[in-house]
């Protein structure tokens, strides 16, 4: 028996979680890129002492609490003001025009020893939908290329997961 898309999206939605919890620590700003109707990142700041922005281009942008929404493009996250601690998409990357140059965006705004976190469908999977799915060699080598060291690269039936972080820490960083 083959799983349904909610399924598969919620099990996407458990690995995001577990890979993010070093970052949700109190006070972090976390960043996440995609976010949609900002829902999910609602939910963490709910369960977790956090400041969250979200993007998303076709957000409504609003400030409710700890989480703040604005239309913005993931290529263009290095706008943001500030610095954060951890930043994240979740089965948004393939959405993305240009992957690298968020990468590249994402850097500007990372604070130092910050993460970056990816969750998005794998290569290969099969969700109903034609969207071409990154293999998790190809994201590795476009956060490398971006300057980030991969820490951790793995994959479920339906997944992937990578996490990063600068691979230079600059002088002035916060």
């Amino acid at each position: 028996m083959s799983a349904s898309l909610h399924e598969m999206s919620e099990r996407g939605a458990r690995l995001a979680r577990e890979a993010l919890k070093p970052c949700l620590t109190s006070g972090a700003r976390i960043l996440e890129v995609g976010c949609g109707d900002g829902s999910f990142l609602q939910t963490l700041a709910a369960d977790y002492p956090i400041q969250g922005v979200g993007v998303d281009p076709w957000v409504r942008p609003v400030k409710s609490g700890a989480v703040d929404l604005r239309a913005l493009a993931a290529e263009a996250v290095d706008r943001l003001e500030g610095r954060f601690d951890c930043i994240f998409t979740v089965m948004s990357l393939h959405h993305f025009a240009d992957p690298g140059r968020f990468f590249r965006a994402a850097l500007a705004v990372a604070a130092r020893r910050s993460r970056i976190v990816v969750v998005d469908w794998k290569h290969g999977v099969d969700t109903g939908v034609p969207e071409r799915y990154f293999t998790l060699d190809e994201v590795s080598a476009r956060l490398g290329h971006a300057g980030y060291q991969v820490l951790e690269a793995r994959e479920d039936t339906w997944h992937l997961v990578v996490t990063a972080q600068p691979a230079v820490q600059r002088v002035g960083w916060l």
